[in-house]
């Protein structure tokens, strides 16, 4: 066993050994308490009993002897105490045993002789074995004339107790193997997903994205491997995007090239009597330069975007004047495709945010507008102010947006068309420039009947 697998049972057994240790020892010392209380409470009861009666009824010392000496006899035959009758000088006068060889004193004893009852475990010192008693004192007339003393032999307690504990241990064996096996199970049942995770992500390391984690668990490894099933699936899809937008700049940029190195050769070569065509080919060379242009600064935008380097430069200004602007901008345009340009401005047009990106990202809706509505079509630009909010609106009758399509628009790299011109940068930078003021863009469409893209500005919440 190694790495985790090989932490997660050496941890975990350590762990269950060092609990059942704790156990044993505390069950082994509550049993031997529980025998060794009950025993000792038995036999004070007994003696205390015993020498309560003698005590009340007889206080004739010789009279007492010999009742003392038949009651031990009466207990000659049991084999489960042994009674003692001691003087005070340490000297035992009966025993129901038949022995009376002199034991070493004990403090059951001893304090019996201060008129207290008490119990004492000692070691024989002839047999050896281990052995409770309990002592109280004899009295004729208040003092105290010997010890009656009830013992008796530990073998039979100590012998259950080591049974008990012994089947205690016994059973913590059969536990500590039992989740062995299932710690080795578990342990399993997690190392053997992440082997097939590593495995399977290590294909994807060298760039095979078509590979997928399949696991039969549902937990956070299937979570775990789901999601890396997800960033498998959008790096393969942005690696997809990417390469159709090399391919769509490629063609982006070779197209206004050839432009460019068609006219300049054509410049170069003539022999400049026809200024017409030159100024023509000197224009088409400025336009196709503008293109290349626009397409950089997409780039570079969005590249601040992603970087997160882009920080606006909040100001209050006329949105109405801004739109104005732009829509002056575009009337050749739109005047040569026919198109009818509507505005619709609320009054109360003095917005916060950043003049230079929102000009920006109105220009790219209504360069789109303009781009994709049809020949003698109409485009309306609409702003609605609200309590804490500004709408504007940018609506056209065009060619539409298929519903399958809507939700991709706004991706970066994508492109509805790929052979139209564009990076397939444009909302996709409008949508972050708008998302850095805390607002959002909404886009509706029908294909074939145009489409509304709905800028929601907030003005209590910029920052």
């Amino acid at each position: 066993m190694t790495g985790i697998k090989k932490r997660w049972v050496k941890d975990y057994i350590i762990g269950i050994i060092v609990i059942l240790i704790v156990f044993n020892l505390s069950f082994a010392l509550i049993i031997r308490n529980y025998y060794y209380s009950s025993l000792r409470q038995l036999l004070i009861n007994k003696v205390n009993t015993s020498t309560e009666f003698f005590n009340r009824y007889f206080t004739d010392k010789e009279k007492i002897t010999f009742l003392l000496k038949n009651y031990v006899e009466d207990y000659s035959f049991d084999e489960d105490f042994i009674i003692q009758v001691w003087d005070t000088k340490g000297k035992v006068l009966f025993c129901s045993s038949g022995l009376n060889y002199a034991e070493n004193l004990q403090s059951d004893y001893i304090l019996a002789l201060q008129d207290k009852v008490h119990s004492s475990i000692y070691i024989n010192n002839i047999t050896m074995e281990k052995l409770i008693a309990a002592s109280a004192p004899i009295k004729v007339d208040g003092s105290i004339v010997g010890i009656l003393r009830i013992i008796t032999s530990l073998r039979e307690v100590d012998s259950r107790i080591k049974y008990y504990i012994t089947f205690a241990i016994f059973i913590s064996f059969v536990l500590v193997i039992f989740l062995f096996i299932l710690s080795l199970t578990f342990s399993k049942s997690i190392i053997e997903p992440i082997k097939d995770i590593n495995e399977v992500a290590k294909k994807m390391a060298r760039g095979n994205f078509d590979v997928k984690i399949t696991t039969k668990y549902n937990d956070e490894i299937r979570e775990l491997a789901e999601t890396l099933n997800y960033m498998a699936n959008e790096i393969k899809r942005m690696q997809n995007l990417k390469s159709e937008f090399i391919s769509s700049v490629s063609h982006e940029l070779r197209t206004p090239l050839t432009s460019i190195k068609g006219w300049s050769e054509t410049i170069l070569t003539s022999d400049f009597n026809d200024l017409e065509e030159i100024k023509q080919g000197l224009k088409i060379i400025t336009k196709e330069v503008d293109r290349l242009s626009d397409m950089v600064e997409d780039l570079l935008d969005f590249s601040k975007l992603e970087g997160g380097k882009i920080k606006l430069n909040l100001e209050n200004f006329s949105l109405n004047q801004e739109i104005h602007d732009i829509c002056n901008l575009y009337k050749g345009k739109a005047n040569n495709k026919g198109l009818k340009i509507t505005e619709e401005l609320d009054e109360n047009d003095i917005i916060l945010a950043d003049k230079f990106r929102i000009r920006q990202v109105i220009i790219n809706l209504i360069d789109n507008a303009v781009k994709f509505s049809k020949q003698d079509g109409s485009i309306l630009i609409r702003t609605i102010r609200e309590k804490h909010a500004v709408k504007i609106i940018v609506e056209d009758d065009g060619i539409g947006i298929p519903i399958e399509k809507i939700d991709k628009v706004k991706e970066k790299f994508y492109k509805i068309d790929i052979k139209k011109e564009g990076s397939g940068l444009g909302l996709a930078i409008c949508d972050e420039i708008i998302r850095l003021h805390k607002g959002d863009i909404v886009i509706e469409s029908n294909e074939g009947l145009g489409t509304k893209v709905t800028i929601y500005l907030p003005q209590n919440e910029v920052s």
